[in-house]
């Protein structure tokens, strides 16, 4: 976290940061029957069919481990991460990352799953 000192020196102090983890949040809404209904999981496989690999910049840069991967044993829910800030005071915003199923219908204030949210002020050149 950034503060300034009574000179108006900037002054960085290490802190925790606590977020939330995209498999715990996977894991912690499959425990309590939510997981298809926020992530549209029953639409994953007929996603993944519809894929090419040919050309598609999307898959380049691990293109063998898609090319090797088998769609019937497994099948990854596609994940799209968002990152934003807002006001939240007169002095200062948040900076907030989180996640949304590719496939989810939901409207994003129910569909949208927080990872961390941090004041803009706590962010330094550290991190």
């Amino acid at each position: 976290m950034a503060t300034r000192d009574k000179n108006g020196t900037v002054v960085a102090k290490e802190m925790d940061c606590h977020i939330f983890l995209p498999h715990d949040w996977i894991s912690t809404l499959d425990k309590v029957s939510m997981l298809s209904y926020i992530m549209n999981t029953q639409d994953c496989s007929k996603f993944w069919s519809e894929q090419s690999l040919d050309g598609n910049p999307q898959f380049e840069q691990n293109l063998s481990f898609w090319e090797s991967w088998n769609v019937r044993e497994s099948t990854p829910i596609p994940l799209v991460l968002h990152g934003d800030a807002a006001p939240h005071s007169n002095f200062d915003s948040v900076q907030v990352l989180s996640m949304k199923s590719l496939l989810s219908r939901l409207p994003t204030n129910v569909g949208q799953l927080l990872l961390v949210s941090l004041p803009k002020q706590c962010i330094t050149e550290n991190i």
